[in-house]
């Protein structure tokens, strides 16, 4: 059996899910959208999540570690986007760039069950149900997040969507989590990358080129904040401490988004379903016809290069 516990807080948005097994521990965030804000395999910080306090709180609102983003990954133009014979307006949280970013669902409270617990593995079961009233996005839906543990350093989350309501809706589906690296410069990404989207400004994608990456490359001294779309839907990081083998489970077309945060002491490399304001391009738009159900999973495998000896 995992070791489980419900840590409280006095600001309720900061408790969270504890869970360990002596390889593996987690923690994740019910109330900050079933974010995963910690992740530790063999004594080694994988995910570079928040403290649980009110100054972790505010760099998850500035940063979205983590984040489950749904119904849209990433930006979208100024808010605005039509679908069918309706025009929708988000509300605009990239002040900045004055675009909708990173979906509805990264500040909801998910209720949760444990659905299996025994030595090898731990199975979570998260959900937020829409009632439609979002003017924004006046659609009804289910969102059902299962997160697998298992002790051999495997981690599975997936995603499960389901129209509730009566309409039809467009969407897309991503995971924003941020990798540590204590050596980011001498870190290496290998992904059959294909196209780059081209963001001359505003962060909004207006074109695309090749992609023009070695596999695997150096992250050296890059800066990103660049949208992919990829040959495999499968990366692979690798720093001095540890590597990471994703793979996301999607249909045909597969979607990278790569950011380094200035610190430079983690990177954001974000699987996801579309690309940037997939709600106007359409770029791998999805969309879900009433009482139909939509799954995406993504896989992380984890080896660490030392075991910590604390």
């Amino acid at each position: 059996m995992w070791n489980f516990k419900e840590t409280k807080h006095e600001n309720e948005l900061l408790e969270h899910l504890h869970l360990s097994n002596g390889e593996l521990t987690a923690k994740i965030y019910p109330k900050l959208g079933g974010s995963l804000q910690q992740l530790t395999y063999r004594g080694v910080d994988i995910i570079d999540g928040i403290d649980p306090n009110e100054s972790g709180l505010e760099e998850y609102r500035n940063t979205f570690k983590s984040s489950i983003l749904f119904p849209f990954p990433n930006r979208v133009k100024d808010g605005i986007y039509s679908y069918g014979e309706h025009t929708y307006k988000l509300v605009i949280n990239d002040l900045h760039f004055n675009n909708a970013i990173h979906g509805l669902v990264h500040d909801q409270h998910f209720s949760y069950e444990i659905l299996e617990n025994n030595s090898d593995r731990i199975v979570l079961k998260l959900t937020y149900k829409a009632d439609g009233s979002n003017p924004g996005f006046p659609f009804a839906y289910d969102l059902n997040l299962i997160y697998v543990f298992d002790r051999s350093g495997a981690c599975l989350l997936t995603f499960e969507v389901i129209n509730s309501g009566y309409q039809t809706f467009p969407f897309g589906i991503g995971w924003h989590p941020y990798f540590l690296s204590l050596e980011l410069n001498e870190s290496r990404i290998s992904a059959k990358f294909r196209d780059h989207y081209v963001c001359p400004e505003r962060m909004i994608p207006e074109e695309k080129e090749e992609a023009n990456l070695d596999d695997p490359f150096t992250v050296g001294e890059k800066d990103f904040d660049d949208g992919f779309s990829l040959e495999e839907p499968t990366c692979r990081f690798e720093t001095t401490d540890y590597s990471l083998d994703m793979q996301f489970d999607t249909g045909s077309e597969h979607y990278l988004q790569i950011y380094t945060p200035d610190h430079r002491e983690s990177i954001a490399i974000e699987p996801m379903t579309c690309a940037t304001n997939s709600l106007n391009n359409g770029i791998g738009l999805e969309a879900l016809d009433p009482g139909e159900s939509y799954k995406w999973s993504i896989e992380m495998k984890i080896r660490v290069n030392k075991v910590s000896s604390l």
